[in-house]
């Protein structure tokens, strides 16, 4: 079968981290696979997962140039149709919400070319700057709309779309992090540059705001929260792994309180593996989520976790991972301090539910669900 995973660009989100790894899976199982982005890799992660898909047999394209402006974006539409009319896919797979609206034009177009489309679906959020009718018989015009997780399917924003939904759960390339399998987590704070005393936690995700004005990943609860603890526990450090236009403000907000030792701002990192191998635990309360990359990376490595109670970390409920029953910041706080002063026990719940998390986020399964998928169109 000859696969188009398409997407906006290469970069750091999970978005683009999936369908990297998605697209090389296919590949692995024996698929003619490209990726055509019309963006190009915009950042050093980027750039990382073209390596990656290079070296593992699949052909990249990138648009090279990409400006924002209706010009622009013209040009990007005309490089992904000459694309797929040169490449004749049997699917076309398009990820996140442009590159959606993009592959349902392109095919109008390509009405002699005989081609299934498929999209998949990240998040709950309906196409922000369509019309409704627009984006009906965009979601009517797709061979398929599958959600990355049950609770996308089931909470997506534009109600009466959410019976063309279906779900097939996103998942990783566990390959890479048994790469590091023999990396200690000594070994990890030594190349990092972390205390080997302390206990640390981490929360991963992006600094931006959304298109209505919040912060998914609510990282200024994690720094209210570890003011909180810091009152009366010491020896502890939270990383906050990620970059974007927030980062400025919540640094402002640590230094403030004074919490600029016991939290550790990262940026952007090239290999998240070294880092969740140096940490004890994460801390993820987010205000929305589709089905978390960073979580799905953590769990996968024997970690325990703590989240918000949203509908989106249902499928990681268990005993290693610790679902908030509301936004409380004294809930959030006392499990913080529960994880601290049971560092041992949270460590073994998290390695207890390895095998438990890989099987279910084991992107190879993911992968023939996908194909499945495609040849009963």
């Amino acid at each position: 079968m000859r696969i188009c995973q398409v997407i906006n660009s290469l970069s750091s989100g999970g978005a683009e981290v999936f369908t990297s790894q998605l697209a090389v899976a296919q590949k692995k199982l024996g698929h003619d696979v490209f990726l055509i982005t019309y963006q190009g890799a915009i950042d050093e992660k980027g750039r990382i997962l073209n390596k990656y898909l290079t070296d593992n047999g699949v052909i990249v394209k990138h648009h090279r140039g990409f400006k924002k402006g209706s010009y622009g974006y013209i040009i990007a539409f005309l490089f992904l149709l000459r694309q797929i009319a040169m490449i004749r896919p049997n699917v076309v797979h398009a990820h996140l919400q442009l590159s959606d609206l993009f592959i349902f034009v392109v095919r109008k177009l390509l009405f002699f070319y005989d081609f299934k489309i498929v999209r998949t679906l990240h998040n709950k959020r309906r196409a922000a700057r369509l019309s409704n009718s627009v984006e009906t018989s965009m979601v009517t015009g797709y061979d398929s709309n599958v959600a990355c997780s049950d609770f996308v399917r089931d909470n997506y924003e534009n109600t009466p779309l959410r019976k063309h939904l279906i779900s097939i759960p996103n998942g990783i390339d566990l390959s890479e992090s048994d790469k590091l399998k023999d990396l200690t987590q000594e070994k990890a704070r030594r190349l990092l540059n972390l205390p080997q005393d302390a206990i640390i936690f981490a929360n991963v995700g992006s600094m931006y705001l959304s298109d209505n004005a919040i912060s998914k990943k609510n990282q200024k609860f994690i720094v209210e929260a570890v003011d909180e603890v810091s009152k009366h526990q010491d020896k502890f450090i939270c990383l906050l792994i990620g970059d974007g236009t927030q980062r400025s403000q919540l640094e402002n907000d640590v230094n403030t309180r004074g919490l600029s030792e016991q939290i550790l701002f990262t940026g952007n990192v090239l290999n998240v593996y070294t880092y969740i191998k140096a940490v004890d635990f994460f801390v993820m309360p987010s205000i929305d989520e589709g089905l978390p990359i960073a979580l799905i990376e953590a769990v996968c490595s024997g970690k325990y976790a703590i989240t918000s109670g949203i509908d989106a970390f249902i499928p990681f409920k268990s005993k290693s991972v610790k679902l908030l029953n509301s936004f409380e910041l004294d809930e959030f706080v006392n499990e913080i301090r529960f994880a601290i002063s049971n560092i041992y026990l949270c460590r073994a719940l998290g390695i207890e539910n390895i095998s438990y998390f890989r099987n279910k986020f084991d992107i190879n399964i993911t992968a023939r669900k996908y194909l499945r998928l495609y040849n009963d169109l």
